[in-house]
C-alpha cells in the first residue's frame, strides 16, 4: 500500500536535482523545494505533514550535507554570500545558524557518520585546491593538500586573472560575468574579445 507524502508543484519548472535532498531519518525526512522562488530545505513528518522549514532566504540551497541527532543540527552549503560563491552552515531545529567555512569561494564538504567530522574541499578564482579536516566547531585538525608547489610556481607568472562584475539586463535583472583582460592591458588600445554566454533554464 503506497500513500502520497508531498506533492511539489510548479508552472515552469521542478529542477529534478531536488530529489537527490530528500534524506528519511526514523521520525522525520528532509525535502528540498523552490516554492519560494529560491531552493530550501523543510521538515516533514513520516506522514507526510510540514513540521518547519529549515532555511529560509533570498538564497539557495545547493547541497544538502547531513543531519546531526545529538545537537540536532542540520548542515548545508549555500550561496548566502552571494550567487558565485558556496558556503558551509549549520543551523539546528531553533534556527541558531552558525558559518562553518571561512575562506570566501567555493566549499564543499563532506560529513562523517553523525556529523562529528568534516572534509573541506575549497577553492577559488586565485587559489588552489586546498583540502582539511574540520572538527564539528569548524576548527581545523588537519591539511590534507594545500597545493604549494603550484602556489610556488603561480607566484613567477604574470598571468591573467578573473575581474568578477554584475550588469542589469532591459528588464532589470541582475547577472553575474567575469573578464580576463591581456596581461599588460591598455585601455587605449583595440583587443579581439572573445565572449561565452549561458542561455539556459
Amino acid at each position: 500500500v503506497s500513500k502520497l507524502l508531498v506533492q511539489d508543484e510548479s508552472p515552469y519548472w521542478i529542477d529534478p536535482d531536488n530529489m537527490d535532498y530528500i534524506t528519511f531519518y526514523p521520525d522525520f525526512f528532509v525535502f528540498a523545494s523552490e516554492r519560494d522562488g529560491y531552493r530550501h530545505l523543510y521538515q516533514y513528518s513520516l506522514t507526510g505533514e510540514l513540521i518547519k522549514p529549515i532555511t529560509q532566504g533570498e538564497w539557495n540551497v545547493t547541497a544538502y550535507l547531513g543531519y546531526d541527532d545529538k545537537t540536532k543540527s542540520f548542515y548545508y552549503q549555500s550561496t548566502e554570500e552571494g550567487p558565485i560563491y558556496r558556503t558551509v552552515y549549520k543551523v539546528d531545529t531553533k534556527g541558531k545558524k552558525t558559518k562553518l567555512s571561512d575562506k570566501k569561494g567555493t566549499n564543499h564538504a563532506s560529513f562523517s557518520n553523525g556529523c562529528k567530522y568534516y572534509v573541506n574541499q575549497f577553492s577559488n578564482s586565485e587559489t588552489p585546491l586546498l583540502v582539511t579536516v574540520h572538527n564539528q566547531q569548524a576548527k581545523v585538525l588537519r591539511t590534507l593538500e594545500e597545493n604549494t608547489r603550484l602556489q610556488n610556481e603561480l607566484s613567477k607568472i604574470n598571468y591573467s586573472k578573473k575581474e568578477f562584475f554584475t550588469f542589469q539586463t532591459p528588464d532589470g535583472t541582475e547577472l553575474n560575468g567575469w573578464v580576463m583582460k591581456p596581461v599588460n592591458f591598455d585601455a587605449n588600445k583595440k583587443y579581439p574579445v572573445l565572449m561565452t554566454q549561458y542561455s539556459g533554464p
